[in-house]
Order: C-alpha cells, then structure tokens, then sequence
C-alpha cells in the first residue's frame, strides 16, 4: 500500500535521481551495441537469409550459432548485469562516504 500524506493524498509519479538515469543509460548502451553493424542482428538476419545452406552443413551450423554467441554475450552482460553492478558500486561506496549515496539517491524531479 503506498505512503499517504498528511494532506491524505498518496505521493504518485516515478522519482528521477542519478541514478536512475546511469542504470537507463546502461540498458540503452547495451541496446545500442547489440544493433551495431555486425551485431546480433546482422548475424540473425544473415542466417534468416542463407537458412537453406547453413541447415545442409553441420559444420556451418555450428560456427554461425557460435558467432550468433559470442556477439550476443556482451549487450546481455551490460544490460543485465550492469545496473546491478552500478547499484551495488555506489552502495559500496556510500559505506565508506555517506555523503555520495546521497547525491547518487537525491531526487531531481518527479515525473
């Protein structure tokens, strides 16, 4: 159930705060390095294209889904993995400097 006020009402909207907006700039990174030129994408769309001739090679089959792979690997770890990380860094640091978890917590503006 959410806080109510003293006038009665609740407090509504999404607080926008430093933080926040790493954490979205990290998705957006990892969003942007899977659609680089030859990225996720390109891989799928190359197989998509040339899906005859890959299914008759086993051999070709087993290096296409490793390149499929390997370029898929790093957009997940940073858009997953990433916010977390940056979460966990500054409430490391805000241990050892109170003061920084603040500034990275300190709401800008309500949306």
């Amino acid at each position: 159930m959410a806080r109510k006020r003293k006038s009665g009402g609740r407090r509504k909207g999404i607080q926008v705060t430093p933080l926040r907006i790493g954490k979205a700039a990290l998705v957006v990174s990892a969003i942007g390095l899977a659609l680089k030129p030859n990225g996720v994408v390109d891989e799928a769309r190359y197989i998509l294209g040339h899906m005859k001739e890959i299914s008759a090679n086993p051999a070709s089959q087993k290096v296409h889904a490793k390149q499929l792979i390997e370029t898929l690997i790093p957009p997940l770890a940073i858009g997953i993995v990433g916010p977390k990380l940056l979460e966990k860094g500054v409430q490391l640091i805000s241990k050892g400097e109170p003061a920084i978890g603040r500034v990275a917590r300190v709401k800008l503006i309500t949306v």
